[in-house]
């Protein structure tokens, strides 16, 4: 189970019945975290002023004796770019002294054939000339909206905006040769300049912002100040291959296919997906098995590598080679318009930090060092708003907003640590964003070219097509007006496309995107988890067993007071009532009772029979936490931690660790992930690990399939496909979803587990029951395959 229902799931932390009550005649269990109840309380509107200020007459002219952060950019990449873009627009407030940028000597970078979509969040910080700078580049709208910001609405969200990166540089460059402040330098930063720099002046921030040069002169300066990427062997762990894109652009004489039914497709499978960057031009996309990516590694190092694709006799690059024909079909795009050719690949290993404070004294050097760019991350295997270029666009205008920060304007240093280490946390959360757990797509497409019948693929794909129609006209007001205006009928859709049954069986595999079908299928769950926490009501052994505890309440026994509280809002013999639960458990907590305690906490923190209280729930929990209730201490950690109070990491891991010390499983998992990505601890992969496989041999289904993930993918681990299968096993055994379509993946390729075809439809039959969109996918045949006997 992932997402929002994943949550819900992780909150079922089961007690053992309450002892010690004779006259209790059911059994009642006090509820920690009950799973189902776990509601979101509605996102405050918050009004956030714009921090990259544009100035205007009425400015205050700068302050002589305070004139601005002096940054030094060294890289010149997209990122870099940005960030002189936003860090121009403070020049006039005072916020800004002076900018540099060191671009470095003009190379050809393949990877300007990607796109970049630029979310609302991210636009809205842009001044507005040069907002209008970068729509003069072109922009184009296909994305559906994605809100990231709480409080916002969807109707408040700007569409993303697809730019092609190669003309969003170009019109960078221009704009910032005109602004104030900024000056370009065609020259690699390196030791020599920065010792230089240093002696000349005191400059507050340096900021690395591509690989190359750029990260080799970090490197040489700070020495392990940011530490290289975590090994690929360390500690018997390593990771595998990462997972890879090709990118082909392409531009048409005639317009495309209408942009609904482009979207259609799109969104129907995801192998192949048209980014479009205007409405005859973009770039075709085919996301890579493992297999294809090794053999396109080589070519796109070479001199002209899309010619060389099409003329390879080599057996998988004329199978790739037919791919792209096959998508051109798809996509009724002629071959002669594709011009170059590009691989997208996401590097998995992370950095123990990606902002650094040097120690170094104010006057001689920067008080703060950022990585962004190719020097934070080594690009992205997928695509879109939030990944890929999009992605380093949002990491540097988070930078940008920590150095001209209302605070750190008014400070003599320049610094606001708080909005530093703030943008710390985009930085990991954005290189986590390319890492979720789960089997790689690769490896999913793989499967099913292996095993995949090509009618059958054929039969699901169309249907899915008309499946994906439907919800695209189910949530009209979350595309660009043209994709609303432009849906094709399922049988424009669903019209003849002679296509090889090689591309039938990818499509089919690759499952369809997550839409709002996964927010439906979620849903469903979790009504399916609070009715499961209901056990059915008044019986009259229950309405005798209440009658007898609030007598005892009602004379002063917190623990009967509990009791029954539990009992109505768990309708464990009686009418389901939260109100009069919620009115004994605060009795009871209010006397003293520690178990009352927390589930009083509960209920305030979820909006169970009262209003939600965050800060009152948090009140609560330490009560109860204080004196050694581990689940209290792992609830206030988790709030701290999901930032449901103000967040503060390293609290939330303290609690945590404390609660893992009483072997709360929940508790050892969340240090366990706090671990492996450094947040609110120094990261330390190898510990994590063992924290998350305590987790999984007490039985808690997230921490075994994450240890499932970890195994096949070799990532903090050494790869053992059999462990993998066995942990996905246990998982799938308790429901997990994920690691019932991550079984039944295996069983298909007979990975880790014998293959076997009726094990694998089992398997993904029964995370299909559960609205697995990957794993209706890949369904075939009437009735349910039972696995064979062990």
């Amino acid at each position: 189970m992932s997402g929002a229902a994943g949550k819900r799931g992780r909150r079922l932390l089961q007690l053992a019945s309450i002892a010690g009550v004779a006259i209790c005649l059911v059994d009642v269990v006090a509820f920690a975290r009950p799973r189902g109840f776990d509601i979101a309380p509605p996102p405050e509107s918050v009004k956030e002023t714009t921090i990259i200020e544009v100035p205007t007459e009425s400015s205050p002219a700068p302050r002589e004796k305070a004139p601005g952060v002096d940054v030094v950019i060294a890289g010149g990449s997209l990122s870099g770019l940005w960030l002189a873009m936003l860090l121009s627009a403070g020049v006039a407030l005072g916020k800004v002294a002076r900018v540099r940028l060191y671009q470095g000597r003009s190379r050809q970078n393949p990877q300007d054939i990607e796109v970049a979509s630029i979310e609302g969040v991210v636009w809205r910080e842009i001044p507005q000339h040069f907002q209008r700078a970068l729509t003069s580049a072109g922009c184009f709208e296909q994305w559906p909206k994605q809100p990231r910001e709480s409080g916002r609405s969807l109707d408040e969200e700007d569409f993303p905006r697809n730019i092609p990166v190669h003309r969003l540089k170009a019109a960078l460059q221009k704009a910032l040769a005109e602004a104030d402040g900024v000056e370009l330098l065609k020259e690699d930063y390196s030791l020599t300049e920065h010792r230089q720099l240093v002696q000349e002046d005191s400059f507050q921030c340096i900021v690395f912002a591509d690989g190359g040069p750029s990260l080799k002169a970090c490197e040489e300066i700070f020495d392990n100040l940011f530490s290289q990427p975590v090994p690929r062997e360390a500690n018997g762990g390593f990771l595998v291959a990462p997972e890879r894109t090709l990118g082909v652009s392409f531009q048409v004489e005639e317009p495309l296919l209408p942009l609904g039914t482009v979207m259609a497709l799109n969104w129907a499978q995801r192998r192949y997906f048209v980014n479009l960057t205007g409405e005859r031009e973009g770039v075709l996309q085919i996301r890579l098995t493992p297999e294809e990516g090794l053999a396109l590694a080589a070519l796109v190092r070479t001199d002209d590598p899309l010619k060389k694709l099409r003329e390879s006799n080599e057996e998988d690059l004329a199978l790739l080679w037919q791919d792209i024909r096959d998508a051109c079909r798809l996509f009724e795009l002629p071959e002669g318009c594709l011009s170059h050719l590009a691989i997208f690949s996401a590097d998995a290993a992370d950095r123990p930090s990606y902002t650094r404070l040097p120690d170094v004294e104010v006057g001689e050097g920067p008080l703060v060092a950022f990585l962004l760019g190719g020097a934070a991350r080594s690009g992205s295997a997928s695509f879109g708003p939030g990944y890929g270029a999009s992605g380093d666009l949002e990491a540097a205008t988070s930078a940008a907003k920590a150095l001209l920060s209302d605070r750190a304007t008014a400070m003599k240093e320049r610094l606001d640590l708080d909005a530093v280490a703030g943008h710390e946390l985009v930085m990991k959360g954005l290189c986590a964003r390319e890492r979720q757990v789960g089997l790689g797509l690769g490896e999913c497409i793989a499967s099913g070219l292996r095993k995949m019948d090509g009618p059958q693929a054929e039969d699901a794909v169309l249907e899915r097509l008309e499946a994906t129609l439907k919800q695209l006209k189910r949530y009209p007001d979350r595309w660009p007006t043209e994709v609303q205006e432009t849906l094709p009928t399922v049988e424009v859709l669903q019209k003849g496309r002679k296509l090889s049954a090689r591309c039938w069986q990818a499509m089919a595999a690759s499952g369809p995107w997550p839409d709002a079908a996964k927010e439906e299928a979620q849903k469903t769950v979790a009504e399916a988890e609070a009715a499961a926490y209901d056990f059915g009501g008044e019986t009259e052994e229950g309405f005798q067993a209440a009658k007898s505890l609030e007598a005892q309440a009602s004379s002063g026994s917190a623990e009967c007071m509990l009791q029954l509280g539990v009992m109505y809002v768990t309708a464990n013999g009686v009418e389901k009532d939260m109100s009069k639960g919620f009115h004994w458990i605060q009795k009871g907590a209010e006397m003293g009772h520690v178990e009352a305690q927390n589930c009083l906490g509960t209920m305030l923190r979820n909006g169970l029979g009262v209003e939600i209280q965050k800060e009152e729930a948090a009140r609560w929990f330490e009560k109860a936490g204080e004196v050694g209730h581990a689940e209290a201490q792992f609830n206030l950690g988790e709030m701290l931690w999901d930032a449901e109070l103000p967040q503060d990491l390293e609290a939330g891991v303290q609690l945590f660790q404390k609660a893992a010390q009483a072997d709360l499983h929940a508790a050892q998992f969340k240090l366990g992930l706090a671990l492996r990505r450094g947040l609110g601890v120094e990261m330390d992969v190898p510990r994590g690990m063992e924290y998350i496989e305590k987790a999984a041999n007490q039985g808690l289904a997230e921490a075994q399939y994450f240890m499932g993930t970890c195994l096949f993918s070799g990532d903090g681990l050494r790869r053992d496909v059999t462990k993998s299968a066995a942990w996905f096993r246990k998982a799938a055994e308790q429901g997990d979803v994920m690691a019932q379509y991550s079984l039944g993946v295996m069983h298909e390729l007979g990975e880790g587990v014998p293959q076997s075809d009726s094990q694998a439809q089992h398997w993904f039959r029964a995370a299909a029951a559960q609205g697995s969109l990957e794993a209706q996918a890949r369904v075939r045949g009437p009735g349910l395959l039972p696995p064979p006997s062990a």
